[in-house]
C-alpha cells in the first residue's frame, strides 16, 4: 500500500479515507502520523524528526510506537557514531 500526498487524492479517495478514519481512532491517528512522517521526509525536516519520533512513541497505536522505538534506536546509534569525515579529522560529532 502506498501513501499518496493528501493533495494527490481524488475527492472520492478523500471521502473514503475520512469515512474509515471516522470509524477508527487508531486508523485516524496512524494515518495522520504517517502523513506527517512522509511530509517530514519529503521536505527534509531533519530537525523535526526527534519530535515526530517522540510523538509516535507516545501514540496509542502499537505499530507506531514500535516504529518510533526502532527509529529512536537507529537515530541514537547514528548520532553516537562519528561520520567518516570526523574519523579522518579525529573530531567528535557536533550535536
Amino acid at each position: 500500500m502506498t501513501l499518496p500526498r493528501p493533495e494527490e487524492l481524488t475527492t472520492e479517495q478523500t471521502q473514503e479515507l475520512a469515512q474509515v478514519c471516522s470509524l477508527s481512532a487508531s486508523v485516524a491517528t496512524a494515518l495522520a502520523q504517517a502523513q506527517a512522517f512522509v511530509k517530514l521526509l519529503h521536505e527534509q525536516h531533519v530537525d523535526a524528526l526527534a519530535a515526530w519520533l517522540e510523538s509516535a512513541q507516545a501514540s496509542s497505536v502499537r505499530e507506531l510506537r514500535q516504529f518510533a522505538k526502532g527509529g529512536l534506536s537507529a537515530t541514537a546509534r547514528l548520532w553516537k557514531r562519528p561520520s567518516p569525515d570526523q574519523k579522518a579529522m579525529g573530531k567528535p560529532k557536533d550535536r
